[in-house]
């Protein structure tokens, strides 16, 4: 797979979005990449859902495992706990990240007529970028992470959650930012904060948008919303690629190069 990505130096963030356009763009996309990016999800989701029951279980034993799934909050344990539980949450987000920019990946090659597969979903492992989005991960989720701890502190847990999505909302694009751009964590989230507060209305209706449609899946047996949540991981990547357009290189396959 050839290397396509090349620093964007536009510095005008608040490029006039067309709703329509954006939406019809995403759509398109998304029909590209419905049925390799739905696989990639239910994996994903079984690889996490073993990760997770795993460590419960082991923490509370199979009897106790349903039991601390509804009624678990952090602030019930020890600080020594809590820490271990934000360091987890931080890890985990910092390997998602590079799982989500296997998405991005797909979305990025269905639109450009490049080939894509299953195994893209770890293409990020072997890149240069795994370092700043493994950092950017974990930057969202200790921030996320300390906030709802404060929240729950404080029981305004409803603050808290609000909060968190707001978080999420802002930095969504830092992820197309760090692979696309070729930025540093830091500024990737700098920049998508900026990117959405210039644009907020048009970017919040279209992720609603895509958000509503997506949960069309849990419909029937719920088995469907693994090949409906990709239209979210489009629409983002159809906003970011309207933003800053992404321009091809023809600079030869990275994978195993160092960062610059």
């Amino acid at each position: 797979m050839n290397n396509y990505k090349e620093p964007q130096k536009n510095n005008n963030y608040s490029n006039e979005l067309d709703f329509g356009i954006i939406l019809e763009k995403s759509f398109n996309n998304y029909k590209k990449i419905v049925g390799i990016a739905g696989v990639s999800i239910l994996i994903l989701v079984i690889i996490y859902f073993a990760l997770v029951f795993g460590l419960i279980a082991a923490a509370f034993g199979f009897v106790g495992f349903n039991e601390a799934m509804t009624t678990f909050k952090i602030t019930d344990y020890s600080i020594t706990i809590i820490i271990g539980y934000l360091l987890f949450m931080a890890i985990f987000s910092g390997i998602s990240a590079n799982f989500t920019a296997g998405i991005y990946q797909m979305a990025y090659a269905a639109n450009s007529n490049k080939q894509y597969e299953v195994g893209t979903l770890f293409y990020y492992f072997k890149t240069k970028y795994f370092k700043e989005l493994f950092l950017s991960g974990v930057i969202i989720a200790v921030i996320t992470g300390c906030l709802t701890l404060l929240f729950q502190y404080l029981n305004t847990e409803l603050i808290g959650v609000i909060v968190t999505y707001t978080i999420t909302f802002f930095t969504m694009l830092t992820i197309p930012i760090i692979i696309f751009s070729n930025l540093k964590a830091i500024d990737a989230i700098t920049l998508s904060l900026k990117l959405i507060a210039n644009n907020f209305l048009i970017i919040l209706g279209l992720v609603i948008v895509a958000f509503i449609l997506s949960m069309l899946g849990l419909v029937g047996l719920c088995i469907g919303i693994f090949f409906t949540l990709p239209l979210i991981y489009s629409t983002i990547f159809c906003i970011y690629n309207e933003i800053l357009p992404i321009r091809e290189t023809n600079i030869i396959d990275e994978i195993g190069t160092t960062e610059e």
